[in-house]
């Protein structure tokens, strides 16, 4: 379920992200992205097929990343310090196995249970003045 903040029919990206049991969540590859709009309702990205890194009925980490403007990724609209951008705790998920016999699905996004609430990207020059201001407050502290 995604949550608006603020956006009335904004429209939105979501993009699914996985890696093998014990990646990092910055270390997720993309295995696609839709468009959704408006951002509140349930998303369906149909069937996705996980990389080569993770073999058929292997638990898989996943990750679900939402991002507006026009962008191909959730690190570029990231990186653009614009728009509305949220990302779901990482969770673990058996993947199906079409090698099985008979073959087994994979599970419906079962360990993904918290909603996912999009806020305002924050412009980098905006994180700049709050890295120059919390480095001058420990540089005045520490002359003390």
């Amino acid at each position: 379920m995604l949550v608006k903040n603020g956006s009335s029919g904004a429209v939105a990206n979501v993009g699914l992200y996985y890696g093998p049991v014990g990646t990092l969540d910055a270390n997720l590859v993309l295995l696609g992205a839709i468009t959704v709009s408006p951002l509140n309702g349930s998303i369906n990205g149909g069937t996705r097929t996980t990389g080569v890194n993770v073999l058929g009925g292997a638990n898989a980490v996943l990750q679900v990343r939402a991002w507006t403007g026009a962008f191909a990724t959730y690190e570029a609209a990231i990186a653009s310090g614009t728009g509305l951008a949220g990302v779901t705790p990482s969770f673990t998920v058996t993947t199906g196995n079409p090698g099985a016999n008979p073959p087994t699905l994979a599970a419906n996004l079962t360990g993904w249970t918290s909603p996912l609430q999009l806020v305002a990207v924050p412009e980098p020059s905006t994180i700049a003045l709050g890295v120059i201001g919390a480095g001058s407050l420990l540089f005045l502290r520490r002359k003390k």
